[in-house]
């Protein structure tokens, strides 16, 4: 039975401040919210499946039907640490076509801004790349920080198909920035070589920066030694948290352009979460990238609503 083609359409151009997780007003003011949620409907290099610029306005709809309780902490978070739904920058409805790099800086000084104002600052992509242009401004707001990646693919390509930005390309751009201490690489299982030399270079062991370390999902599925080296790697520094929803597995998570058999677990994207959030001085900001929605797959959809709700409500609370 063939696939159903991913949901096309126009991205939607605005949103209400409560929209995300269908917020009181009192809860979405921007003046308390201690986080905002940025929609960046971006597509452009995608190398496989299409329809992530639809991905913002789909978890953003399914977050209407997230339940707020935790029984974690015994509370319903989100009222409390306030959330306010932005709109996109204007530059994705330009015409012409704007070029990656003015995309790229338009998201950074998006993010700047707010993070400047104190926000936590939840991209939601789109393309991987968006997280380049989320970084860069949220590290020129909070200083030097270590990228922690959950993806199916190690996006450190310098290049690919001409395009120094496209999204296999972005861990590699991020690390390029100054501010960029490390990057920690969960779930990865689809590389290439010139990625597998680079990342070795760039081994804790051989003390350069930015440093990387790479966990296979191989690795990870074999035994817990992971949580220690992420735990040990983060502690004492101030972490930024990329979320492509290619990191778990297809079960889970069918609703991606380039899907990888044998992905993470939603618990071990929850202790990748904690660990984080335990050990990290601060989470600075977050993203959620990738999500191509397909039509009648809505758990898919969800999933990726209520990953963004549980992992920002822990940072925050965390920080």
């Amino acid at each position: 039975m063939p696939a159903k083609p991913p949901r096309r359409g126009k991205p939607r151009a605005s949103y209400s401040p409560g929209e995300f997780l269908d917020l009181p007003p009192e809860a979405a003011e921007y003046s308390r919210a201690a986080a905002v949620i940025l929609p960046l409907p971006y597509e452009d290099s995608v190398s496989y499946g299409g329809g992530a610029a639809m991905g913002p306005e789909a978890i953003v709809d399914a977050s209407r039907q997230v339940e707020l309780y935790d029984a974690l902490t015994d509370a319903e978070p989100a009222p409390d640490i306030g959330v306010h739904t932005l709109s996109p920058p204007g530059i994705f409805f330009e015409t012409p076509k704007p070029g990656a790099e003015a995309v790229i800086d338009a998201i950074a000084g998006e993010s700047f801004g707010h993070s400047q104002a104190g926000k936590f600052v939840v991209g939601l992509g789109g393309e991987h790349t968006v997280s380049l242009g989320l970084v860069k401004g949220i590290a020129r707001a909070r200083g030097a920080l270590v990228l922690v990646q959950i993806d199916a693919h190690a996006d450190l390509r310098d290049v690919y198909g001409n395009n120094p930005y496209s999204h296999a390309c972005v861990v590699r751009r991020i690390a390029d920035l100054p501010e960029c201490e490390g990057v920690i690489q969960l779930g990865i299982r689809s590389t290439s070589r010139d990625q597998v030399d680079f990342s070795r270079e760039r081994r804790p062991k051989n003390k350069v920066k930015p440093f990387v370390k790479t966990h296979y999902a191989e690795e990870m599925h074999r035994d817990d030694a992971w949580k220690k080296d992420l735990a040990k790697r983060i502690r004492g520094k101030k972490a930024y948290f990329t979320f492509d929803v290619d990191g778990l597995d297809p079960a889970f998570m069918p609703a991606t352009g380039t899907p990888e058999p044998d992905g993470l677990t939603w618990r071990q994207l929850m202790a990748a979460t904690d660990i984080v959030a335990d050990n990290a001085i601060m989470t600075v900001g977050m993203d959620c990238v990738e999500l191509a929605p397909l039509a009648g797959l809505h758990h898919a959809d969800f999933t990726a609503a209520k990953a963004v709700y549980r992992l920002l409500s822990r940072f925050v609370r965390s920080n």
